[in-house]
């Protein structure tokens, strides 16, 4: 729908898209075109094209006006101003488009995603109240197993304990997974920044994994800066709680060999943790893939090393929260180094906590 306005003299012009007011091919003087708008449209519209038609430039509005159907639909008519050769305002070619259903399609997609969004959000919210929910008697379980440890039992009864006590615990660390992810998802998870001293995080985290790597005769290693402290500011709980996770995925995967943590300081305020183990390394197809929520390396039902799939991808959206990096070197057979790059600047003397909600 084309339309031609001449600038001769006066305002005098006519707008060549009948067909769209009449349904038919014709003609359309400007007192039709200015009748078509919609009552509640034509000052603003009449105003906004009159001052535009005054400094001899472009114009475009969006308006209801009537269709040959006797309904008002919305157009989006666009007039760029014409010139001769010395430059001078010869009127405007213009363009009259019905935008109707594009902008039904348009509002139709923005509430489709915003029913997603809350859909997730909920999702998001239900998960993280039922975790905790489940999580305290799971917790008066593990109290109870190990109470139960204490006393004198036979051995065929402390077997059955430990494995009560073992299984509550690998219960726990799933709920505690899904609680975490649940969560960042729903952006309730805080972040802490305190003075810490980065080295402490790394031996406290191997400390807890001691006894696992010594069931399986690994040798856990931390590569440390020697002679100093390496004391920076930021979240020590959430560190320490990318170092236990990866840790532990590093001595799940390996059965023999050694289990590594090194820490190297990039710059002053940026530290590089990197996790290297002797297992049995992961194809290049799975190295993106295994950071995403639910999904595993080997996704068989009759598969080696039980799981969520959680574990990384919440490793990498802490990593995220933090302002930091993540990644994965590795090849089948050559075991895999995990490598995470945090924002930690300096410490400074401030000794209380300043929580972040995020």
């Amino acid at each position: 729908m084309l339309y031609v306005v001449e600038a001769e003299g006066t305002a005098s012009y006519e707008v060549s898209c009948g067909q769209f007011a009449r349904g038919e091919p014709g003609v359309m003087d400007e007192t039709a075109w200015r009748e078509g708008i919609h009552p509640d449209d034509r000052a603003r519209v009449l105003a906004g094209r009159e001052a535009a038609w005054a400094a001899q430039s472009d114009w475009q509005a969006e308006y209801l006006w009537h269709h040959h159907d006797d309904e008002y639909r919305l157009v989006l008519d666009r007039a760029q101003s014409r010139r001769g050769a010395q430059g001078e305002f010869k009127g405007w070619l213009g363009l009259l488009v019905d935008v109707e259903e594009q902008r039904r399609i348009e509002e139709a997609v923005m509430l489709a995603r915003s029913e997603a969004g809350e859909a997730s959000r909920l999702k998001a919210e239900f998960l993280a109240n039922v975790s905790h929910e489940i999580r305290t008697p799971m917790n008066g379980i593990i109290g109870m197993a190990g109470l139960l440890l204490d006393t004198p039992l036979d051995p065929e009864q402390r077997e059955l304990a430990d494995i009560v006590q073992q299984s509550a615990d690998a219960l726990l660390g799933v709920i505690n997974d899904i609680l975490d992810y649940s969560r960042l998802e729903a952006g309730r998870l805080p972040l802490v920044e305190v003075d810490f001293d980065v080295d402490v995080q790394i031996e406290e985290a191997l400390a807890l994994w001691a006894d696992a790597a010594a069931e399986k005769r690994l040798e856990l290693v931390a590569d440390l800066p020697m002679g100093h402290a390496v004391r920076r500011r930021g979240d020590p709980g959430r560190v320490r709680q990318v170092l236990m996770q990866l840790v532990g995925n590093a001595i799940k995967f390996t059965d023999r060999g050694e289990v590594v943590v090194q820490l190297t300081a990039l710059r002053t305020d940026r530290l590089l943790l990197e996790v290297s183990d002797t297992g049995p390394g992961i194809p290049a197809e799975w190295q993106t893939r295994i950071f995403e929520p639910f999904v595993q390396g080997d996704g068989s039902s009759t598969r080696r090393y039980a799981g969520t799939g959680l574990g990384l991808a919440l490793v990498r959206r802490l990593v995220t929260l933090m302002g930091g990096r993540i990644g994965v070197v590795s090849e089948p057979g050559q075991g895999a180094r995990f490598w995470v790059e945090l924002p930690l600047p300096p410490a400074t003397r401030q000794e209380e906590a300043d929580e972040i909600w995020v």
